[in-house]
């Protein structure tokens, strides 16, 4: 299962650590909006689904590029993706 997951691309591989529990919990059942927050800041990035914080990885290389959402196995829908710049 890849939700919530990280990958990077010809990268040194971060450390990351993924509440597979907490995921189930806060797992909406199909047909419902999941919510994601995800938030990156130098080598540091946490994933947050429905409010819960499921994935922090450590160790990521602070690099322009492109945020490329995808899905699996079925119809995928997006609404109301917001990129915001953090201040410090």
């Amino acid at each position: 299962d890849s939700i919530c997951d990280l990958y990077t691309r010809d990268l040194a591989k971060p450390t990351v650590k993924r509440d597979t529990e907490k995921l189930k919990k806060a797992f909406k059942p199909t047909g419902e909006w999941q919510e994601y927050a995800i938030t990156a800041k130098g080598g540091h990035l946490e994933v947050k689904l429905n409010g819960e914080l499921i994935t922090v990885a450590e160790g990521l290389a602070d690099q322009p590029g492109y945020i490329g959402p995808q899905g699996e196995g079925g119809v995928l829908e997006f609404r109301k993706i917001r990129v915001k710049e953090l201040k410090e």
